[in-house]
């Protein structure tokens, strides 16, 4: 399936102290340590991460998990790309280099997230089926991306609509509060859909001269990895996402 950058296991481990648990026994349970989530440069593979999710779960009891991971999210656990998108000019740009550089810190072979809409929805790929291993994957990400709209534009308000793939889970109270908009279940993909001012919204952390260096440095990472993918390696990143299911 792929890998993560151990950036969003301490994202993960956040989530379960702010539960009251203790989470190094997990992370020892998967062959993790602090010393290893250090290392931003290390990885874990996909279905790793999600055993390891399923398992803090199943720990605190809590079937929301990746929206507390969400909130827990800051721009720093996005790597580089979470750094630069901090200091672009508008919310709307942040997102945008966000998910342009989000190859950086992960790579799936179900595919990509990207932008549409004139820039106001942000998708995310389809992992199904679904299950109990997944369905805080795209419920972390979705929360991940509004959280870091409401931290560079300062308001708490910042979307119209959340489309989400997989099936009610009987939590639709709660994720409409947690997004402070309507949460569509069972629909035709994962998305997260901007208030129009929102997209222009000037960030508070703007920072033309770092957003200049950091995309570049961006920039030439994202050219150093494509630069060592093999023939194969090309034709699964346009092939695989077709392939849903």
């Amino acid at each position: 399936l792929g890998e993560l950058s151990v950036l969003y296991v301490t994202v993960l481990a956040r989530a379960v102290t702010a539960a009251g648990y203790n989470p190094e026994p997990l992370l020892e349970r998967f062959g993790l340590s602090y010393q290893a989530l250090s290392t931003p440069d290390a990885r874990i593979s996909i279905p790793r991460f999600m055993r390891l999710g399923e398992a803090a779960i199943g720990l605190t009891g809590n079937p929301a998990l990746g929206l507390t991971m969400g909130q827990l999210s800051r721009p720093v656990d996005a790597g580089m790309a979470g750094l630069a998108a901090q200091s672009a000019a508008t919310a709307g740009e942040a997102l945008n280099t966000l998910i342009k550089f989000g190859i950086l810190t992960s790579q799936n072979s179900r595919g990509t997230p990207w932008l549409s809409g004139k820039g106001l929805t942000a998708n995310f790929y389809s992992i199904k089926p679904y299950n109990v291993f997944n369905y805080f994957v795209v419920d972390s990400v979705l929360a991940a991306w509004t959280q870091y709209l409401r931290i560079v534009s300062g308001q708490r308000d910042v979307l119209e609509r959340v489309n989400i793939e997989y099936p009610s889970r009987g939590l639709d109270a709660e994720f409409e509060a947690w997004f402070g908009c309507p949460v569509r279940f069972g629909a035709a993909g994962n998305s997260i859909q901007l208030l129009s001012p929102i997209k222009d919204a000037p960030s508070l952390q703007a920072q033309p001269g770092m957003f200049d260096q950091l995309t570049r440095q961006c920039e030439r990472q994202l050219l150093k990895i494509r630069s060592n993918w093999t023939i194969g390696d090309r034709i699964k990143d346009i092939l695989a996402p077709s392939l849903q299911g």
